[in-house]
């Protein structure tokens, strides 16, 4: 497996920038401004558009080759992909979605949080469900990524199968919440 997924090319340039450029040739601010609200109206705003919008030629550079034997047990082919992406989300989060109580461990709900004044704040424990939420996915795939935890549960001579089907469960909700809050995996 071979995967490079370049920088998205978030740069724009519209009318107004275009017009910005003419006060380094002494055009005065108030001026471009004028100039930027007429090319915004004009075929060059079309083309500036198409070309920092969604021109197909703009896309970021992206490389995906899979191989045969990555689909073999492809669960555990992603995992430690997963798993880095998350370590590092973890470490530049500035933001949370709502997440439910019914994903959280009692101590953090919301409905254990101090009662707030205005309904549309968030509560004490708000980030703290996020980061939990956060922590039982590496969790999760640390686990899958290493099969090395099924062996102190499945000795031959002494199983313990409770304790096998207790993280067994725990994988098995850390997945669930992993496809429940996929698409709230923005920094």
């Amino acid at each position: 497996m071979k995967i490079y997924l370049g920088k998205p090319k978030d740069t724009w340039f519209g009318p107004y920038h275009l017009a910005d450029l003419l006060k380094y040739v002494g055009v005065s601010e108030d001026k471009c401004d004028k100039i930027g609200e007429k090319l915004e109206h004009t075929w060059v705003n079309t083309l500036l558009n198409w070309i920092y919008g969604h021109n197909p030629f703009r896309k970021p550079t992206e490389i995906i080759h899979i191989d045969n034997w990555d689909v073999w047990s492809m669960d555990y082919t992603l995992s430690p992909i997963i798993l880095k992406m998350l370590v590092k989300f973890k470490q530049q989060l500035h933001s949370a979605p709502n997440v439910g109580d019914s994903d959280v461990p009692e101590h953090i709900k919301s409905m254990n949080a101090p009662r707030l004044t205005n309904p549309y704040d968030q509560d004490e424990f708000y980030f703290k469900r996020w980061d939990w939420v956060i922590d039982e996915l590496i969790w999760t795939f640390e686990h899958i990524s290493e099969e090395e935890w099924q062996k102190q549960f499945l000795d031959i001579d002494n199983p313990d199968y409770i304790g096998y089907e207790l993280i067994q469960d725990r994988i098995d909700n850390g997945l669930r919440l992993f496809g429940k809050y996929f698409r709230s995996l923005w920094a």
